[in-house]
């Protein structure tokens, strides 16, 4: 069974991001993954992995409230009603879809700001791309992931890892520039068990991101 974490107060920096918060200007970060299987698959069934994944990330749980005290702060909780399905939304493309029209989507998706009453993310499943391919984007506000916990996230979300993501305060004192990188070749060069877990029931391997 999942805990709840405790409330943590939101950081000085984290609050900035969203007070910056504008619809012209959303402080999110957007990032895309597209994904080759050998047979198609069903958009649910990718959305549904995603859910289950992201519902074990606890940081994922999370949501803004602003404090009574001490005066202007804020800090994160767990609302007893969060569902990581609802932050896990599929699109089709008019088949067959290629590079331009993918991202004319994500441009539209990733346009638009998240709402700040709620955890702040989503994860966009687009399917109908050329070659049965599908696309996840996904949508992580800066203030609740920088450049290393975003990376994080993604390995949690796609690769099947689900590592103890941990605030900003907590980051490992090494370069977080050549930190984040690191990871990242980490993420794309192990197997992509996210084809894995969607198509284990039809008995194909991965294919390639």
């Amino acid at each position: 069974m999942l805990r709840r974490p405790p409330a943590k107060a939101v950081s000085a920096l984290d609050w900035a991001f969203l007070c910056l918060e504008r619809d012209a200007a959303p402080m999110h970060l957007g990032a895309v993954a597209v994904f080759a299987p050998r047979r198609p698959v069903h958009p649910g069934r990718v959305a549904g992995v995603l859910a289950e994944r992201a519902a074990r990330i606890p940081r994922l749980r999370l949501r803004v409230r602003s404090s009574w005290f001490p005066p202007g702060h804020a800090r994160w909780e767990e609302p007893s009603d969060f569902r990581a399905r609802d932050h896990v939304h599929t699109h089709q493309l008019p088949s067959p879809g290629g590079r331009e029209e993918l991202a004319v989507l994500v441009t539209e998706l990733n346009a638009l700001p998240l709402d700040l009453s709620r955890p702040l993310w989503e994860l966009h499943v687009i399917t109908g791309l050329d070659g049965d391919r599908f696309a996840v984007l996904v949508k992580l506000h800066h203030a609740l992931a920088d450049g290393c916990g975003a990376v994080e996230a993604g390995l949690g979300l796609l690769d099947g890892f689900t590592p103890d993501w941990a605030p900003r305060q907590t980051m490992p004192p090494a370069d977080p520039v050549l930190n984040a990188a690191w990871r990242a070749v980490g993420m794309v060069s192990r197997p992509h068990r996210l084809l894995g877990d969607v198509l284990s029931a039809a008995g194909d391997l991965p294919g390639t991101v």
